[in-house]
């Protein structure tokens, strides 16, 4: 099994952003809000996936890149629960507190999950 996380699976075009933004479907689970649409090109050919954590949430940049590093980490593991269907992802930290990893994981594998059941139901954007 991979396990990296290259260059090419991060979101970084501000379009591509505000569009995972304003058409962009939620799902909310208890310590981030995942943001996801179907990727219109075939030319991408990976998932790409940003991480935020808004200063409203917490006001330390450590604590704010602690979380993205842990969430990249829950991500990049497991990523092979991912569909087959190529989406953009926004992972939106919303707890006002620090969390263990593990709590953290379990939290992307479900939205993973969620992810896998949408695009066989064909309930996802795009």
């Amino acid at each position: 099994m991979n396990y990296h996380f290259p260059k090419k699976e991060r979101l970084k075009r501000h379009k591509a952003i505000g569009t995972l933004f304003q058409k962009g479907k939620r799902w909310r689970g208890r310590f981030v809000i995942l943001y996801y649409v179907r990727q219109a090109e075939v030319s991408v050919g990976n998932h790409q996936v940003l991480f935020s954590v808004p200063k409203s949430r917490l006001r330390k940049a450590v604590d704010r890149n602690k979380i993205k590093r842990r969430l990249r980490e829950a991500y990049r593991k497991h990523r092979s629960l991912m569909p087959p269907s190529f989406f953009s992802l926004g992972y939106v930290y919303v707890h006002r507190r620090l969390i263990p990893y593990h709590a953290l994981a379990e939290e992307v594998k479900a939205s993973m999950n969620f992810l896998k059941l949408a695009a066989s139901k064909g309930r996802d954007a795009g």
